[in-house]
């Protein structure tokens, strides 16, 4: 007779081998489906609080989209860091979640099915990258600089989010994005961050504005009143220690060597031109500079580029003695932009050298004697700031593509 006992043990072998199959297939597709089940799971009560806090980010980016950052300011200010990163974080999980299911074809069920959508879109993590980018720049212009870091790495958060969840990346709005952080860290003198974001240029393919940005670096560094300041931590010996004259020289030489590779890579970078232009003036080589400004495509340039193309040529110009046309471009960037300042100031001192001094002081006393509000913006002032001078015309065109 067969041995019973066996074959009772050797059913109930192959019954347990059969439900730990299933067992693991199981814990595998719930895996997937949520990939933080095989961690600790987050309680109910938490989860309805984080769906919650997804939902008033939601409305947050949907106001900010309308109103822009006037109509979103006081609230933004009230997310710290530790709500940011547990917002991103969830957003994330939700994604990866629907995802999952997806691939598993699966149907997907929210854990919180009458509250938020399964899924964060591409679109709202791109406008949340630019609300906090638009955030630290106003931070910068009000001269609060400790907070605009704190925006900076929340939307370099949202920013990480929209690169790993849109299906095809928008190389335009990153660029713009890592440009745009990299010219408010210099502005701020947080250089451990600007240098950080060099590599995140680079990478977004805007090689010619890396250059340009590094060429903008080295130049304030050879300023002696910022050089200690935006020196990198680890090369700080002491505070307020200046800059050598030898140091000096071979920061000015290695701003003019990135000035000259960012305009060979892309030939249509006016402020590139303009920089390298500038950068020769002051180096006493006006001819040179005049070179380089003859370079510039001067079709479709705004007014404030188109402007400062005059400004600075008329400075060069009159640099190398040539008084007439030095005066000529001068003027013409007044009739550009007739309230700024700088060109009427640079024509005046042209006059001045070229013997013609009642007419030279003519030009001051007239603005004097205007109301006070006739004064215009003038590129000039912030185009000393380094990148950070076309600031809003990044900002407009990340808002712009973030509203579609």
């Amino acid at each position: 007779m067969p041995d019973t006992t066996l074959l009772r043990s050797s059913r109930r072998c192959r019954l347990a081998l059969w439900a730990a199959c299933v067992l693991s297939l199981s814990l595998a597709a719930s895996s997937l489906a949520d990939p933080g089940a095989s961690q600790k799971m987050t309680p109910t009560v938490e989860r309805q609080e984080l769906d919650e806090d997804l939902e008033r980010w939601r409305a947050l980016i949907a106001r900010y989209r309308k109103e822009g950052l006037a109509g979103v300011r006081d609230e933004l200010n009230q997310w710290p860091p530790g709500r940011v990163e547990r917002n991103a974080r969830w957003a994330e999980t939700l994604n990866e979640r629907a995802a999952a299911a997806r691939k598993l074809s699966l149907p997907h069920e929210p854990v919180a099915p009458a509250k938020a959508p399964p899924e964060v879109s591409a679109a709202d993590l791109a406008a949340a990258a630019v609300l906090f980018l638009d955030g630290a720049a106003s931070e910068v212009d009000a001269g609060a600089y400790e907070r605009a870091p704190f925006h900076l790495s929340a939307g370099l958060a949202y920013l990480d989010l929209y690169d790993r969840w849109k299906t095809v990346l928008d190389p335009p709005l990153r660029g713009l994005w890592y440009r745009a952080a990299a010219s408010l860290m210099l502005a701020a003198v947080d250089v451990d961050g600007f240098e950080a974001h060099l590599p995140r240029i680079k990478a977004a393919g805007d090689v010619a504005h890396l250059w340009m940005i590094r060429g903008a670096y080295a130049e304030l560094r050879a300023s002696p009143q910022l050089e200690h300041l935006l020196r990198p931590r680890d090369d700080r010996t002491r505070e307020g220690q200046r800059v050598t004259a030898a140091r000096q020289r071979s920061l000015i030489e290695e701003a003019e060597r990135t000035y000259r590779r960012s305009v060979e890579l892309d030939p249509h970078l006016v402020e590139g031109w303009l920089r390298l232009a500038l950068l020769l003036s002051r180096q006493d080589k006006p001819e040179e500079a005049i070179k380089a400004l003859d370079s510039i495509p001067k079709a479709s340039l705004d007014v404030e580029l188109r402007y400062l193309v005059l400004l600075v040529s008329g400075g060069a110009r009159a640099q190398a003695g040539d008084w007439d046309d030095a005066a000529a471009e001068y003027r013409a960037a007044m009739q550009l932009l007739p309230g700024a300042q700088s060109a009427r100031i640079g024509l005046s001192d042209t006059l001045l050298h070229d013997g013609r001094a009642e007419e030279a002081a003519g030009l001051l006393t007239k603005r004097l004697a205007e109301p006070p509000g006739a004064a215009g913006s003038d590129p000039w002032w912030g185009f000393q700031r380094g990148p950070y001078w076309r600031i809003c015309a990044v900002l407009d065109a990340l808002r712009e593509m973030v509203r579609r």
